[in-house]
């Protein structure tokens, strides 16, 4: 018989306590962008701040998860004010492991530290190179430390649809509500993305579709796969991912498309020994449900189709401007500048000189790995690519047998870091973290096996 005191049912509470001070936090966000109050976002601001101060790492992550989706809008009077709780998160670590650090890390991250301050240090602003750099120590901290983090693929989740409906309110907002943003959208000649016009604020072009993909394979995964969840969870996740399906659509990106062809094809294929019968029934679920969607609006869905279409045969050529011919400018740059291709000329200075000479790719490679490459050379990327892999085959059980449902996030974000993501934004990390903990929490346990 279980006896339950009341020190039981306050830490019983404190995942969903933690979970609404974190809503609360991305809202007051949101409101203050909608209602363009400095004020407003300076509090939550200082709220983050606190909060990473004193609650447990894992919660501190999960905020953060919520805030990389505010990242561009997380400023005090203009500058970024992000990398303050990666200061303390970082401290944090380092202080939990006893200052105890691992040789290829710490010799990786003076290196990278020592060449991006080099490269950066004359050629843009201190501000953002001081960001770089922190990004930089950050990533090599918790990479190598990754089991000093223990977060449930639900609060992960949770998190990460909370912060979602935030920048759904404040994006609809702007819009003046989704009937009429779906009014312009159907009467628009050209694709009208949503979220393109106010993306700014919150990531970028690329960030709903982003979001998105990832909140679908972060449930898809914690429907298949987790034996211990309750029914109200099932539907919040389910309802999430739904809702994402349907932004993720509507903003014709073609990244977005990719991930749910390439997420799809990989459920078809892998089979796990206690999720078949579970994801057969999510698959055919969630086929009657789309089927009454497109049915009831398909209006709607057959404008989406038709403007993918006309955004895809815009790509295919060279001359475009788009990823093709960016991704084109960054290797004929770097053929001509072999010096460039080994060690990068920094991960603000790419951009800067592609915008002096006029190059293709003044906003970005539009491919994580190539935009790595940009900044840090071939050198700086294999000590990055190294790091993740080597830090994640170090938390996981060798004698546990894979469970592949697990690795949908990861693949889902790699897939999606073909064709967009920077080197020096939180999301990058802390997207690519989220896939990280699903594997590690799916293949550390043998009774989900």
């Amino acid at each position: 018989m279980r006896v339950f005191t009341l020190d039981t049912k306050i830490k019983e509470c404190l995942p969903a306590l933690n979970l609404v001070l974190c809503f609360l936090i991305f809202f007051i966000i949101a409101h203050s962008l909608v209602i363009g109050s400095e004020t407003l976002l300076f509090i939550a601001i200082i709220l983050s701040l606190v909060y990473c101060a004193i609650a447990k790492i894992g919660n501190c992550f999960l905020l953060m998860c919520g805030i990389s989706m505010f990242e561009s809008a997380f400023t005090i009077q203009g500058s970024n004010a992000w990398f303050a709780l990666l200061v303390i998160l970082v401290i944090r670590i380092i202080y939990k492991s006893n200052f105890k650090f691992k040789s290829f890390a710490f010799a990786g991250c003076l290196f990278l530290f020592a060449l991006e301050l080099l490269l950066d240090f004359f050629n843009g602003s201190m501000g953002q190179l001081l960001v770089n750099l922190v990004v930089v120590v950050f990533v090599f901290c918790i990479f190598s430390n990754l089991d000093k983090i223990d977060v449930k693929p639900f609060s992960i989740t949770c998190s990460l649809s909370l912060s979602f409906l935030c920048v759904l309110y404040y994006l609809i907002s702007m819009y003046g509500g989704i009937d009429k943003f779906i009014s312009v959208f159907m009467t628009s000649n050209d694709a009208y993305r949503f979220g393109l016009e106010y993306g700014g604020s919150v990531g970028g072009s690329m960030a709903i579709p982003l979001y998105s993909a990832m909140i679908i394979s972060c449930g898809l995964v914690y429907l298949i796969v987790e034996k211990s969840k309750h029914f109200f969870q099932m539907l919040f996740v389910a309802a999430s991912s739904f809702i994402a399906m349907f932004f993720g659509a509507i903003t014709i990106s073609r990244s977005f498309f990719l991930c749910m062809i390439v997420l799809l094809m990989f459920l078809l294929v892998f089979k796990g020994k206690n999720s078949g019968s579970t994801r057969n029934k999510f698959i055919l679920i969630t086929i009657i449900v789309f089927s009454l969607l497109i049915f009831s609006q398909l209006d709607i869905f057959d404008k989406i189709f038709v403007d993918l279409g006309s955004r895809l045969n815009y790509e295919i050529s060279p001359e475009s401007g788009g990823r093709l011919s960016i991704w084109l400018a960054c290797f004929d740059f770097l053929f001509s500048n072999p010096i460039c291709l080994i060690f990068g000329i920094g991960a603000t200075n790419y951009m800067n000189i592609a915008l002096e000479y006029n190059l293709g790719f003044s906003a970005g490679a539009h491919n994580l790995l190539l935009d790595l490459i940009m900044s840090w050379g071939i050198v700086g990327a294999a000590l990055i690519v190294c790091l993740c892999v080597f830090g994640l085959k170090r938390v996981l059980s060798p004698k546990c047998q894979r469970l592949m449902h697990a690795f949908l996030p990861l693949l889902v974000y790699l897939t999606f870091s073909m064709t967009a993501l920077r080197c020096n934004n939180l999301k990058t990390w802390i997207f690519l973290l989220v896939a990280f903990f699903f594997v590690k929490k799916y293949n550390t346990r043998e009774d989900l096996l």
